[in-house]
C-alpha cells in the first residue's frame, strides 16, 4: 500500500485501520481484525496515519472504563481478601535501569509466600485469578523451609482482575490503605502501556516518577510498627 494521502483515502483497509486506531485499539488488536502485520501497521501509522495511540487508548478507557475480567464466587472473593490481609504483600518497587540506556523501571504486583507444604492454597488462588507460582528450595545450612510464592504482576491482570476484586471484596488491615495508594498507580501504568500491550509504555513523565517514589515511601512508612502503650 502506498503511504500517500490519496492512496489512504481510497483504500478501505487503511480507512479501517485509522478508524480502529482512533477508537483506542492496540496495534495487535487492529492487526488481528484487518489481517495486517503489526510491524507494517506501526510503520503506516508512523509515516501516514499519525494516530496518537496512547491518547486514543486513554480516551477509550475514560469512555468505556477498564474491562472487568474478574470471575470468582463470593466465597472465593471474601476468602482471598481475608487471606491476603494476613499473608499477602502489595508490591510497589522502583529503580532506574542503566543499560542499554537509563530508563525507569516500575514494579507493581501482589504476592503471597508460604511454606511449600501449603502449596495447595496457592494453587487454589492461581486457579481462580491466575498469576504465577514459583517454588524455592531451602538454602543450604539454614533453618529455612522450602517455600512457594504466588505472584500476580501482569499489568493487564492487575487492572482488570485484581482491582475489581479488591474494590468488591475489601481489605481490612493496614493493607487497605496500601491498596488505596497502589491502585491509582496500577491504573496509570495500565493506561501508559495500552493495557499491557507495550513493555515500557509511553512517556510517563517526571510527574509519574515522582508520584511513584512518593507512594513507595508512604507505603514503607505505613509498614513501620508504631508501639502504642
Amino acid at each position: 500500500m502506498s503511504y500517500t494521502g490519496s492512496a489512504i483515502s481510497a483504500n478501505p483497509i487503511a480507512q479501517q485501520e485509522i478508524h480502529l486506531l482512533n477508537e483506542g485499539l492496540s496495534y495487535h488488536a487492529v492487526a488481528a481484525i484487518t489481517g495486517t502485520r503489526v510491524a507494517t501497521l506501526k510503520e503506516r501509522n508512523r509515516l501516514a496515519y499519525h494516530v496518537d495511540i496512547y491518547a486514543a487508548f486513554r480516551k477509550r478507557i475514560e469512555r468505556d472504563g477498564i474491562p472487568n475480567r474478574l470471575s470468582v464466587s463470593d466465597d472465593f472473593g471474601h476468602y482471598f481478601a481475608g487471606f491476603f490481609d494476613g499473608e499477602g504483600t502489595i508490591v510497589l518497587w522502583h529503580r532506574c535501569r542503566k543499560r542499554p540506556k537509563p530508563y525507569p523501571e516500575y514494579r507493581l504486583a501482589l504476592q503471597i509466600v508460604l511454606r511449600q507444604d501449603d502449596l495447595q492454597v496457592l494453587e487454589y488462588i492461581h486457579d481462580n485469578i491466575g498469576g504465577l507460582i514459583h517454588l524455592q528450595k531451602a538454602r543450604q545450612n539454614s533453618s529455612t523451609n522450602p517455600s512457594a510464592k504466588w505472584i500476580l504482576e501482569n499489568i493487564k491482570d492487575l487492572a482488570e482482575v485484581a482491582i475489581p476484586l479488591f474494590d468488591k471484596y475489601r481489605l481490612h488491615s493496614k493493607k487497605r490503605r496500601e491498596y488505596q495508594i497502589w491502585r491509582p498507580l496500577v491504573v496509570q501504568r495500565y493506561l501508559s502501556t495500552l493495557g499491557g500491550e507495550t513493555s515500557r509504555g509511553g512517556p510517563l513523565g517526571i510527574a509519574f516518577d515522582n508520584d511513584f517514589i512518593a507512594a513507595a515511601d508512604t507505603v514503607k512508612a505505613l509498614r513501620k510498627y508504631t508501639h502504642r502503650v
